[in-house]
Parts: structure tokens; sequence; C-alpha cells
């Protein structure tokens, strides 16, 4: 909202409303403050595919951590291997089911798996 371009989008789609039906507009106006507690608002660009590689991950490894066997399934992430940002493939092969705490320690490269599926600890994981 703050951009001129998406301001004058919302205001358009807001007066397209009204025209159609003058109470189905009147909640939809956004507020020109941001509440206390909050930062201004963002977008993100979503990452296609990784819903569908997510389910696949959690498919292929029966629901179950690769490393501790939890089965907690809000607390399951898929992770990437060769990273997506790094033109890794939302492919099964190129992922791991991890608990959330671990899928973070992979990401930063404090814990990994090696080819002959062994799990390694970094070293920097005791300075850190």
């Amino acid at each position: 909202m703050e951009d001129p371009w998406g301001r004058r989008l919302w205001e358009q789609v807001i007066d397209r409303l009204q025209r159609t039906s003058s109470s189905a507009s009147a909640d939809l106006r956004p507020a020109r403050e941001i509440p206390s507690g909050y930062g201004s608002p963002y977008l993100v660009r979503p990452r296609l595919g990784q819903g569908a590689f997510r389910v696949l991950v959690i498919d292929a490894y029966q629901r179950r951590c690769a490393i501790t066997g939890e089965r907690t399934l809000p607390v399951l992430q898929a992770a990437h291997i060769k990273p997506h940002a790094y033109s890794g493939p939302h492919e099964v092969r190129n992922g791991l089911l991890l608990r959330a705490d671990l899928r973070i320690l992979f990401d930063r490269g404090y814990v990994t798996v090696t080819p002959d599926l062994r799990v390694e600890v970094s070293r920097r994981i005791k300075e850190d």
C-alpha cells in the first residue's frame, strides 16, 4: 500500500466493488495506520513446487525424520540436499525429511548426512 502503483490498484478494486455492492466493500478499506506491534506489510515470492516437494519427501520417508525417526508431522520439514537457491531440484532424491531443529542445523552447515548415510556434526557447533 505504500507503493503508489499498489495503492492505485487497490483503490480501483475498491471502486469496482463499491459499484457492484455498496455494503460489501466498507470493511475492505485498508487502515491508514499500521497497528502497533506490527511491521510494514511486504510481498513474498513463494517457491513454486515447494508444497509438492514437501508432500513427496514426507511420503518417501514414511513420515519419519531421517535422523531421529520422529513422527510428529508438525515438526517435520523437507530439506533440500542441494539447496534450491543453487539449482537444487524439487525432487525426492534431493530431499531429506528432518525435525525442524535438525533442519536448521543442516541448512546452516552444522550437521550433514554423508553419501554412506552417516550423520556428521561440525566442530563449529561447540564453538557457537
